[in-house]
């Protein structure tokens, strides 16, 4: 018995409600801070978190056409995994669990000096040993 694969193309946010932005924090920070629509700038005690030139590059090297396409392996809540391929491969995590109704599914990441949940497409995702 085969399963077939159905694939679907979904247009959303790569990361829903952020925006990257270069900035000096020590003469700028509080002006981005009071911005109307600034939620909360990423950071700690210290200050705004920097996201380093080679990650925002790698993010735009896989851009094609204005858009950048993840795709989804069969794993289990709690299992590390490691994406494979993408604009994060590289990258590893915890899996939680299976979007209902998608191929994707919900990691949850310690990137950037700080733990982030990120939805990605299952076929990207390996187990870690």
């Amino acid at each position: 018995m085969s399963s077939a694969r159905k694939h679907q193309e979904v247009i959303e946010p790569l990361f829903p409600c952020y925006l990257f932005s270069r900035f000096m924090p020590d003469s700028h920070y509080r002006m981005i801070t009071y911005t109307r629509g600034v939620r909360k700038v990423v950071g700690g005690t210290d200050g705004p978190w920097p996201v380093p030139d080679e990650v925002i590059d790698f993010i735009r090297a896989q851009e094609r056409d204005g858009f950048i396409t993840i795709r989804g392996g069969e794993v289990s809540p709690g299992d590390r995994v490691r994406i494979i391929e993408g604009p994060f491969a590289g990258f590893t995590g915890i899996f939680e669990r299976q979007m209902k109704g998608s191929e994707r599914v919900l990691l949850l990441l310690n990137v950037i000096g700080y733990q982030a949940r990120m939805v990605v497409d299952k076929t990207l995702l390996c187990r870690e040993p």
